[in-house]
């Protein structure tokens, strides 16, 4: 559904930098008019008013790490990355990181779905996809997680050109295990690029990863997992990172993969200005318990997780949404903090702040409205309606609930 001209009217908008008491958001074509009290905006003439009553509109979240949702792995390919598109909308997400694992024939899959990210790229119906992430194929078998570690590549700066030459531009983020011989090199090679350089899949020390933070790490990769933990007198990857002001933890709020307190922990000792929140979504995602498969080997997802045989995580099958009400819930602190976890910090880890991740004239038309119970009632993503539980008329039974 084309909005050429809206008008959105709530309880309150979160930019999230303000709190405005009975706000409005005027969209005139891809991007955001004007952001203000209802009375200052009004009902500007050929505009279509939604009134969403009781609801708080908020910036368009933002997902750095997803494999997949809906039954569709991003590995697959152009059509899969649509898909996952279209399935992500309905949870609030209005731009993502479609996330690659290694494999053999990593650098062709880039060249294949690069061209869904560049140039403003539109899926009918869904989120944007505004790069990639690799996750690998540079990372150390001492912790490979659910990723397959016979497709780890040691350290190689002409690999590494080949693979971001593949991508044109279009790799954002780009997960790494520094600690490996010319691990250092690759961080230094990928910052002197503007791309994002997270630390992930590491079994540094936490000497090993201060001195990558030096070098240019400035994210954390699903934070506590598939990395060297903390210990009093060992401190790890987990300890350099949270002493580090200037990397961002990737938290994935599920209740799975970070028990609850320890996520607190984070939130507390990091600050909500550090935390960028992710799904690390794989294919399975929304689909229910049963028997899948990623990376080419059995899955079993029961009572929301998902495990190879052996018991390994394999991903997370939670939508966005819900983990931001999981963080919201467990978190003290304002909403405007929490929201901006899933906004405006992620937009700023991959250089895309001054469009995305947050509400104001002239940014892209990118907003979700809330129930006051955080579910997702509609969804706009760059001026287009992608998801709309509030009825044509802005009225109606809240929809997408779990």
């Amino acid at each position: 559904m084309s909005a050429s001209h809206l008008v959105l009217r709530a309880r309150r908008v979160l930019t999230p930098f303000e709190e405005i008491a009975d706000g409005a958001v005027e969209i005139i074509g891809e991007r955001i008019r004007a952001v203000g009290p209802a009375a200052t905006i009004g009902r500007p003439a050929g505009a279509r008013f939604i009134e969403c009553g009781d609801a708080t509109i908020v910036p368009g979240f933002i997902d750095l790490h997803i494999h997949g949702s809906g039954g569709y792995s991003v590995m697959d390919g152009p059509e899969a990355v649509a898909a996952v598109s279209r399935v992500i909308a309905a949870h609030g997400v209005t731009a993502w990181l479609p996330t690659l694992t290694p494999r053999a024939t990593l650098g062709e899959l880039i060249d294949r779905i690069r061209a869904c990210c560049a140039g403003g790229a539109r899926v009918s119906g869904g989120a944007e996809p505004v790069g990639l992430h690799l996750e690998g194929p540079f990372l150390s078998p001492r912790r490979p997680g659910a990723i397959r570690s016979e497709w780890f590549r040691a350290p190689s700066v002409p690999e590494l050109d080949q693979l971001l030459a593949a991508g044109q531009g279009q790799v954002r983020l780009v997960t790494l295990a520094p600690e490996l011989p010319g691990g250092l090199d690759l961080v230094r090679h990928l910052v002197e690029r503007t791309v994002t350089v997270s630390i992930g899949h590491s079994d540094a020390s936490h000497e090993e990863a201060l001195a990558a933070i030096a070098a240019g790490v400035r994210h954390a990769t699903h934070m506590f997992n598939a990395m060297r933990g903390f210990q009093h007198r060992a401190p790890g990857v987990v300890g350099a990172v949270l002493v580090s002001p200037t990397v961002v933890c990737e938290l994935i709020a599920d209740g799975v993969h970070v028990d609850p307190l320890a996520m607190r922990l984070l939130i507390q000792a990091a600050g909500w200005s550090r935390i960028a929140v992710i799904t690390d979504a794989v294919a399975p995602a929304g689909l229910g318990d049963g028997a899948y498969e990623f990376e080419g080997r059995p899955i079993v997802v029961r009572e929301g997780c998902a495990t190879l045989a052996d018991g390994t995580i394999a991903g997370s099958v939670a939508t966005f949404d819900a983990n931001l009400r999981r963080v919201a819930r467990l978190a003290d602190l304002d909403l405007r903090a929490v929201i901006a976890m899933a906004t405006i910090v992620p937009a700023r880890q991959v250089h895309l702040d001054d469009r995305k991740g947050s509400l104001a004239g002239g940014r892209d038309a990118d907003l979700v409205v809330l129930s006051p119970d955080l579910h997702v009632l509609l969804t706009v993503a760059r001026g287009v309606i992608v998801f709309n539980a509030l009825g044509t008329a802005g009225h109606g039974a809240p929809g997408n609930r779990d």
